[in-house]
C-alpha cells in the first residue's frame, strides 16, 4: 500500500498556499529540502489527516504510481502503529509528515523514503535505515530506539542521537557521531543477513515484518 491507503486515515485536500503555512517542508526537513526540490512542479494540494491515528498491525508503504498522488501527506497529530512500519519509495518523493510523535515497534526507512516527525520517535525494537541520496528521516524531538542498523551512510538523517541504543554499522558512518563506536554488522547480525560483506537490507526488512530475529 501507499500513503493514500494508510488504514484509518481520512485525507482532506488542503491547497498548498494554505497548507504550507502549517506544514513548511523547509522547516520540517531542517533546511534540507523545499517543495520545488522535492516535487519539481509544486503540488496543487497537501493531503491532511486531522487528529491522532492508531493503526493495528504493521504497515509497508511503497510507491504506486497507478493510484498514488505525489505530494505531502500530513498526520496532524500522533501516529501509533502496533506492528513494523516501513517506508521505501523507489521513484516517488511523496512525503509523510507527523506533526506529533510517532511510535512503532520497528521502523524501516529505505530508498527515497521521506519521513518528517515534529515530535518524538519511539522505536523499542529495530530502526533500520538504508536511504538513497534523496531519502529523509528527520526527527525534531527525542529519539528512542532499541537498536539502530544504519546501512548506507546516505540520505539526510537528522535526529538526536538515541541514548543507550545498540548502534550497528560501519565505523566511519557519519550518522553515529565521532564519539560512538558502532558494532560491526558481521558481529551484530545473524549470518543470513550479511550479503557480500554488507547488511542485506531487504532480507532484514522482511525478517522484521515476519517477526523473525535479526540480531545475535
Amino acid at each position: 500500500m501507499f500513503l493514500h491507503e494508510l488504514p484509518g486515515a481520512v485525507w482532506d485536500k488542503v491547497p498548498v498556499a494554505e497548507a504550507r503555512q502549517h506544514y513548511n517542508l523547509l522547516t520540517l526537513s531542517d533546511d534540507s529540502v523545499d517543495l520545488p526540490d522535492m516535487f519539481g512542479d509544486e503540488p496543487e494540494y497537501f493531503l491532511v489527516h486531522r487528529g491522532d491515528l492508531v493503526i493495528d498491525g504493521g504497515v509497508r508503504l511503497v510507491d504506486d504510481f497507478s493510484t498514488e498522488i505525489s505530494t505531502l501527506y500530513a498526520i496532524d497529530g500522533d501516529l501509533t502503529v502496533s506492528g513494523p512500519l516501513s517506508l521505501g519509495n523507489l521513484d516517488s518523493n511523496s512525503s509523510l509528515v507527523v506533526t506529533g510523535s510517532l511510535h512503532a515497534p520497528d521502523l524501516i526507512a529505505t530508498g527515497h523514503g521521506q519521513l518528517f516527525v515534529s515530535g518524538s520517535l519511539t522505536v523499542p525494537g529495530l530502526l533500520v535505515t538504508g536511504l538513497a541520496d534523496a531519502g529523509h528521516l528527520v526527527v525534531h524531538g527525542t529519539t528512542t530506539v532499541g537498536a539502530w542498523i544504519e546501512v548506507n551512510g546516505r540520505g539526510a538523517i537528522y535526529l538526536t542521537p538515541p541514548q543507550n541504543a545498540r548502534l550497528i554499522g560501519s565505523p566511519d558512518n557519519c550518522y553515529f557521531g565521532d564519539e560512538e563506536t558502532p558494532e560491526s554488522p558481521q558481529d551484530a547480525l545473524l549470518a543470513e543477513f550479511i550479503r557480500d560483506g554488507r547488511p542485506d537490507t531487504a532480507a532484514i526488512a522482511q525478517a522484521i515484518r515476519d517477526r523473525r530475529p535479526v540480531l545475535r
